[in-house]
């Protein structure tokens, strides 16, 4: 794997500065592909949120999570090798192409990848070693092989032990096209913001990312301050399978995925990652590219709460949820309603 090059004065590796972008309104974009959004999420906290799902219903998700987030990872790609590229990379560079894009996971905290082998229309086989998620990656891979064979695939895999996954991709059948239909992009308007980073000098990345740490060898990012792993989501892949699994399942499932969601935060995070001070909330919000919160009222027993341009809404809830419980140490009930605009409006109030 090709080393990377590393920002001298904050650490980041330059690749991720350059192809994440943090607006004033809230959102991390794809600085190629800026209707893109994406966020900066904790790796398990992603898996634990989908395996309670899955619990809770008895049933697994595994086949809506991995269509979702393959359209997704798509779209980030198609950001990447387009038009004449594209051309030009399947008829003379797919090698380079797959080489790139398994490199690629590593800078967005997805594992370590290593191409293995591939024939053209056929196969590739990719190992990897600390795999972010299984079911979310099996998603990648299939976007990967949409995206240079042209063909739709088929994932499989073996486990090697130590830690270390042998990945192999196959053309396969068509998505369900009524569940790839309801799974279609969204792209939703964003209203502007007014929020400032303290950036790098010399990258541009906001500051804060000084406190996480890049093992390249690893493929990770690790938060410094919590010990926990991040990583890069595409935020439309996490809301299209939210979407879907809502119209099969209803609206009780929303109260799921909230719960779920406030669960893991106030299980997770640590007093000091909470404070009462809007502006620190709102930066922190922001920071993962979640939304900007624009209005936070608490007292004792309430919180009131609108958050803009926020994604995944229904995480955006759970964690506001949360947070109100940790700083009043109180349980609480959650209301909430989004609108077309993607501005969510919160109610917490102690149970």
């Amino acid at each position: 794997m090709a080393r990377l090059r590393m920002c001298k004065h904050c650490g980041v590796p330059l690749g991720f500065s350059r192809e994440n972008s943090w607006g004033s309104d809230g959102s991390i974009t794809q600085t190629s592909n800026p209707d893109h959004r994406v966020i900066f999420y904790e790796a398990e906290g992603m898996n634990r949120l989908l395996d309670n799902i899955a619990g809770l219903l008895g049933v697994p998700i595994d086949h809506i999570v991995i269509e979702g987030k393959r359209k997704s990872t798509y779209n980030y790609l198609q950001g990447m090798f387009s038009g004449i590229k594209l051309a030009v990379v399947k008829a003379f560079l797919r090698r380079r192409v797959y080489e790139t894009i398994s490199a690629r996971g590593g800078l967005l905290g997805y594992g370590h990848y290593e191409l293995v082998d591939f024939k053209p229309g056929r196969y590739i086989e990719v190992k990897g070693s600390n795999v972010y998620s299984l079911t979310l990656f099996s998603a990648d891979m299939a976007a990967v092989f949409n995206l240079v064979e042209g063909l739709p695939a088929q994932i499989t895999w073996e486990d090697r032990g130590e830690n270390e996954l042998l990945i192999r991709v196959v053309p396969g059948q068509e998505a369900d096209a009524e569940m790839a239909a309801r799974l279609a992009r969204v792209v939703l308007p964003r209203k502007p913001g007014n929020i400032t980073f303290e950036r790098c000098p010399s990258c541009g990345i906001p500051i804060d990312f000084k406190g996480f740490t890049w093992e390249p060898d690893r493929g990770t990012i690790t938060d410094n301050a919590t010990g926990r792993r991040m990583a890069i989501l595409g935020a439309e892949g996490v809301e299209a399978v939210f979407r879907e699994l809502e119209s099969e399942l209803g609206e009780e499932l929303s109260r799921t995925i909230v719960e779920a969601q406030r669960r893991y935060v106030v299980d997770t995070l640590q007093m000091a990652e909470v404070r009462r001070d809007p502006s620190y909330l709102t930066h922190q919000l922001a920071l993962r590219g979640m939304g900007n919160v624009v209005r936070f009222e608490l007292s004792r027993d309430r919180l009131e709460a609108v958050v803009e341009n926020a994604i995944p809404p229904l995480l955006v809830a759970g964690m506001m949820q949360g947070i109100f419980e940790l700083l009043t140490g109180k349980g609480s009930s959650c209301s909430y309603e989004r609108d077309g605009a993607g501005s969510l409006r919160l109610t917490v109030e102690s149970a």
